[in-house]
Parts: C-alpha cells; sequence; structure tokens
C-alpha cells in the first residue's frame, strides 16, 4: 500500500455545459495553448460515507470543513479489479487537498452485489488502511461512472478535465443503472497562487462557473 499526498491546497472550479459539443469544447481549449496529458479513460467510484451522511451533508449545508471518501479504479465497472485508489479529498472553504492511498488488492466487482456485500467488500479491500482511516464507519454511498479527458497549459500552471457519459447507480438489491447525466462537467485545477490568473483563463471561454457534486448527484438520484 502506498500513499500519495497532494500537501498543497488548490482550487477546484467547475463548470457544468449543457449547450455545446464534446468535441467543440476540447478545441476551443486546445485553441487557447492546452494540450492533451493523458489518454482518455473511463472512471470509476465508489463514494463511502458513515450511517448519518456526513459528507453529504456537510456539502448540501455548504460547511467549510469537509472531509470525503471514495474508492476509484479505472476501466470497466464490473469484472475483476486488481488495483484501486482510496482517495481522502479535504475541503477547507474554497480550496481543498487530497491524499491518495493506493491499494494492490484484486477483488471481483460484480452487478450482483448489494448494500451488505458491498459494505463487506469495503472493509476487505482498505483492511490495510485501519490505521490512518476511520475504515469502520465508512460504508457505501453512492456508486457513478464516466469517461474522463485530461489537458493542461504550456506552463504547468493549470489543469483541465472533461468528464461527459456519467452514470449514476443504486445497489438497495442490486447494483443497477439509475441514470444518465448528458451533461458535460469542466473542472479547472490550480494552485492557489494562480487564481488571479484563472479569471483571466475563464473570460476567454466565457464560462459561468457552477456547483456540481457527482456523489451528491448520485446520493440523491438514487434516493439512498
Amino acid at each position: 500500500m502506498e500513499k500519495e499526498v497532494n500537501n498543497k491546497y488548490r482550487f477546484e472550479r467547475k463548470i457544468i455545459v449543457d449547450s455545446h459539443s464534446y468535441d467543440d469544447l476540447i478545441y476551443m481549449f486546445k485553441a487557447r495553448g492546452f494540450s492533451q496529458l493523458y489518454s482518455e479513460r473511463n472512471i470509476c467510484n465508489l463514494y463511502l460515507d458513515d450511517l448519518n451522511n456526513s459528507a453529504y451533508f456537510d456539502n448540501i449545508l455548504g460547511n467549510s470543513k469537509r472531509l470525503k471518501h471514495r474508492i476509484r479504479w479505472y476501466g470497466n465497472l464490473f469484472g475483476t479489479v486488481k488495483k484501486i485508489t482510496l482517495e481522502q479529498k479535504i475541503k477547507r472553504g474554497n480550496v481543498g487537498l487530497k491524499n491518495n492511498f493506493k491499494v494492490e488488492k484484486e477483488f471481483d466487482f460484480s452487478q450482483t452485489l448489494n448494500f451488505s456485500q458491498l459494505t463487506k467488500l469495503v472493509r476487505f479491500v482498505l483492511n490495510d488502511l485501519r490505521d490512518k482511516i476511520f475504515v469502520d464507519i465508512l460504508y457505501p454511498a453512492s456508486i457513478n461512472t464516466y469517461t474522463r479527458s485530461y489537458y493542461g497549459d504550456v506552463f504547468n500552471k493549470f489543469r483541465i478535465t472533461f468528464d461527459k457519459d456519467i452514470k449514476y447507480y443504486s445497489f438497495q438489491n442490486k447494483i443497477k443503472l439509475e441514470k444518465k447525466d448528458h451533461r458535460i462537467i469542466i473542472e479547472i485545477k490550480y494552485e492557489n497562487e494562480n487564481d488571479l490568473l484563472a479569471s483571466q483563463v475563464l473570460e476567454f471561454f466565457n464560462f459561468r462557473l457552477g456547483k456540481n457534486s457527482k456523489y451528491v448527484n448520485g446520493v440523491e438520484c438514487t434516493k439512498l
């Protein structure tokens, strides 16, 4: 198990886009000097929360101090998963940081899993993190998948991701697709000292910043 720490707080600005095509958006940013950093890939997330849904309500209420956990892997949602990352996201006001714990543990993620079985799976895959994370108070709370592309500017000050084909899943009796979100979510990530420059970058594209949480969306659309 390996830990990666992003010990710098950074901004994560979000833009929700309904009216542009995915290819047009990519072209707009590439025309301003942004280039692809990694190949497009499918992301799978299993969000965790306590039984009081503390992370969910902290977000809804806009609390300045927030903590969120999710298990992430890449590729297909169902099948054999050989490598995961537990991501611990810490928010302080408008900025946040992320701790990543990479876990090399193989398991089968099946569509037949229900809440109880998912809870046992969470305990199994996170067992080695018990001295770092309060594993036993965390339960499965939401599942989503989406396709993400990664871009950056020539000065390595801004990282921009484009998320499309967002899907939310429920898991009361088994895991099933509950909702498709056809919007495109753009996230612009940068460190504190580049906040003023970020405003200038956004002016080029004439987009308005918005608020979006895939975790909150998933909980609300699945009514868990």
